[in-house]
Formats: structure tokens, C-alpha cells, sequence
């Protein structure tokens, strides 16, 4: 599963959201992932979310992200926006 959160982090980085949330979608429904990467996939669901123009469900997974506890300034930036 780390394997498909780098996956989708490449994706991201080469702007195609589609393909990153193909990767992350069964990671957000793994108990183990959630537990070892806690806010990782939440925070890269909501960017390839916000980057398809979908800012409502982006938001959600970003909401979650920092609940979980994200590090990431982007995380809250994007929630600030």
C-alpha cells in the first residue's frame, strides 16, 4: 500500500488526479494504512480532489487530514481558502 501512496504523490506531481485518486482510493478504505499514515492519504485525496475542481469534496478529506494530525502547511492553507 506505501507503494501506491508514492504512486499517487507522482501523479499529483505530474498533475493527473485521476490517476492519483485511482491509487488512493484503497488506501482510504484500509484499516492499516489509515493506522501508519494516518492524514497521508487524506491530505493527497483532497489536493487531486481540489485540482479536479471538486473543492467541496476536497475539503473533506482535507477536514480530515488535519484532524488526523497533518504536518503539512497546505493541508491548512487549503482549508483556509
Amino acid at each position: 500500500m506505501q507503494k501506491k501512496i508514492k504512486q499517487a504523490k507522482k501523479y499529483l506531481e505530474w498533475g493527473k488526479p485521476n490517476q492519483a485518486i485511482a491509487e488512493l482510493k484503497p488506501t482510504l478504505n484500509s484499516e492499516q494504512i489509515q493506522k501508519e499514515f494516518k492524514w497521508v492519504p487524506n491530505h493527497l485525496m483532497g489536493l487531486a480532489l481540489s485540482l479536479q475542481g471538486k473543492n467541496d469534496e476536497a475539503i473533506r478529506y482535507l477536514e480530515k487530514a488535519a484532524r488526523y494530525g497533518s504536518d503539512i502547511p497546505d493541508t491548512y492553507q487549503m482549508l483556509s481558502e
